[in-house]
């Protein structure tokens, strides 16, 4: 055998031995997977479903914690371990597909060195024997080749077909990270942000309730059963026995401090809370009100000396979450911005900065498509340029987009609208009432007319963009133009400066304007802004109303949620809820239930969803 054709079948062995080897690592890959658990792993659902229910303990919240710190940790490696194995897969792939274009080249090539049978003096025996072997060892290269090829090409296929059978699982619906629950199957709505989608304080058509009440609280119950002189333990206690609850599915506890409102997704309630010492995303069983997981922002953030933080006022977590079906993001006093999955693991977290506000950062976060938008206005004078609006990747937390803005600090939240032509967001700061595109952050128009502390949202009704503010006015925009609006009559309809709001945002029906200040209702005319009528209430809001099937729902401060209709001719009254413990947050509205925070507790009012059994009253 000539020295080529040693070199030819050396290098045919090796390619074919390197071949089998990296098919048995794909093969090992593959395995390791399904066997350590890594795709298939029934485990970590177990220990986070214990996590779930030691949550529900208050006497277990030392384990608690304990456990959900292991269970990240546990996450966190299995996903490690997980994606160095996806790059070991891919790796191995790929060495197969050369070794295998080795090992075909390479027999070709010996296969062109065999000595072939050539007519000559040969005794045709001999030649006949001759061919007979040669045809012999050019089928079984052929063949040898042919199967070593088949095995790693059957090896590849069957691979491609299970490995994505896994991840399609777990791309199309979490399972492996995200367990579900039966409220999922049972609910339709969603209230995915502050005042409901948009931000326009507009809820969905439905039979929402109209009247509710829970009985005295514990404590008033023992005050109210202390005889009095001359008056009999027993009738004491039979004139303190508080009537049944009405219309009220459950409530449960919160511990959470924050005075941030309810977003909901599914069977899921979301709250956030914070402290000088944590920043925490919890997350309730809208079934129930059970509380399914309480997680902490694990983000370290050095905050200066002189920062304060004003409980009465605004406090860590006083702006409303956002969510989307996949994940729960949130944004506190601090500058601090995270989003969670929805087992309660942090995805991704990060600082914006902190913020100089004067009562404490609170604007609300707001979603578009696969945008977060964040209003994060700061500093006392518009000419530092300190405040800008960004656009975050919800999957990253990424920048998309960062937008300067010439306004100071504002607690207003943005509010998104669609002109029919295009979709805007819409926001309101000192000076300036600002329009954006939500894809890009590139300004649309701007309107001069705001100042003061502007906390009241922007609202969308009839075509028409409504900003108010006490100490300011209230300006009717007409959305869609370009450039500066201040004097341009065709798009700046009307202003008006009657019931000016410190705090809670307006709505509208597209006919009827509505606005709160304080303990005071001001009904305007949507075409001429004149006013129609006033109301005072017998208690402050610092809530802000929704609309409701054709009637607005309006929280107090006192416990009390007074339900009307809006009208020309004045104040009707169609309802009246009360929950007995000061409310503080707008309300979220899904499926014909309404969800209150109040400072102690989380209310479901309604009836219990068709399909779910009765929950015990907390």
């Amino acid at each position: 055998m000539d020295k080529s054709r040693t070199i030819a079948l050396f290098l045919v062995v090796v390619f074919g031995v390197m071949f089998q080897i990296f098919v048995w690592l794909l093969g090992a890959a593959y395995f390791r997977d399904t066997s350590a658990g890594l795709l298939t792993t029934q485990s970590f659902p177990k220990k986070r479903m214990e996590v779930v229910k030691l949550a529900d303990d208050k006497s277990q919240a030392a384990k608690f914690a304990t456990a959900q710190k292991q269970l990240r940790e546990e996450d966190q490696e299995l996903r490690r371990a997980y994606f160095a194995n996806r790059r070991k897969f891919a790796w191995a792939a790929g060495m197969m597909v050369l070794m295998g274009i080795g090992l075909v080249a390479s027999a070709r090539w010996y296969e062109s060195l065999s000595a072939k049978p050539t007519p000559s003096v040969l005794d045709p025996e001999v030649r006949a024997r001759q061919e007979k072997s040669w045809g012999q060892a050019r089928r079984t290269g052929i063949l040898t080749v042919g199967i070593v090829s088949g095995v790693g090409l059957a090896t590849l296929a069957a691979l491609w077909i299970l490995i994505p059978s896994h991840l399609d699982r777990e791309k199309e619906d979490g399972k492996s990270k995200i367990p579900s629950v039966p409220g999922d199957k049972l609910f339709k709505q969603n209230w995915t942000e502050f005042r409901g989608e948009g931000n326009l304080g507009l809820a969905a058509e439905g039979d929402w309730p109209t009247t509710w009440s829970l009985p005295v609280a514990p404590t008033e119950k023992a005050a109210a059963a202390t005889p009095t002189p001359g008056t009999s333990a027993t009738a004491t206690v039979a004139a303190a026995t508080p009537p049944p609850s009405q219309n009220i599915v459950w409530q449960t506890p919160v511990s959470l401090k924050g005075k941030s409102s309810p977003v909901v997704w599914g069977g899921r309630i979301f709250l956030t809370g914070g402290t000088s010492e944590s920043l925490s995303v919890a997350c309730y069983d809208r079934l129930s009100g059970s509380l399914l997981w309480d997680s902490k922002v694990d983000l370290a953030v050095t905050l200066p000396e002189d920062f304060q933080i004003y409980e009465d006022m605004a406090g860590y977590a006083a702006s409303t979450p956002a969510t989307d079906g996949e994940r729960v993001y949130a944004i506190f006093a601090t500058g601090v911005v995270a989003a969670f999955d929805y087992a309660g693991t942090q995805v991704w977290a990060r600082h914006l900065g902190v913020p100089e506000s004067t009562y404490g950062y609170s604007t609300s976060l707001l979603l578009h498509e696969k945008t977060l938008i964040v209003q994060f206005d700061q500093g006392s004078d518009p000419e530092e340029k300190k405040s800008k609006l960004i656009g975050l990747n919800t999957a990253t937390g990424e920048d998309l987009w960062n937008t300067p803005r010439p306004v100071k600090n504002a607690w207003a939240s943005p509010s998104l609208i669609n002109t029919g032509t295009r979709v805007e967001v819409i926001t309101s700061a000192p000076p300036f009432v600002m329009a954006y595109d939500p894809a890009t952050g590139q300004e649309y128009w701007r309107c001069d007319g705001m100042s003061g502390d502007v906390a009241p949202s922007p609202t969308f009704a009839g075509g028409i963009v409504f900003v108010s503010n006490a100490g300011a006015q209230l300006m009717a925009i007409k959305p869609g133009g370009t450039g500066d609006l201040t004097n341009n009559k065709e798009f700046l309809l009307w202003t008006g400066t009657d019931g000016l709001p410190d705090t809670s945002s307006p709505v509208s029906d597209g006919t009827f304007f509505l606005q709160v200040a304080g303990d005071g209702l001001t009904c305007l005319d949507v075409k001429t802004g004149k006013k129609l009528w006033e109301k005072t209430l017998k208690s402050a809001t610092s809530s802000s109303p929704i609309l409701a099937g054709g009637r607005v729902y309006l929280s107090c401060d006192n416990g009390a949620t007074y339900v009307f209709t809006l009208n020309a001719t004045g104040y009707k009254q169609v309802g009246l809820g009360d929950v007995g413990e000061k409310i503080l947050a707008t309300p979220a509205f899904a499926d014909n239930q309404i969800y209150i925070r109040t400072v102690k507790s989380l209310v479901a009012v309604g009836m219990p969803v068709e399909g779910a059994a009765a929950p015990a009253q907390k």
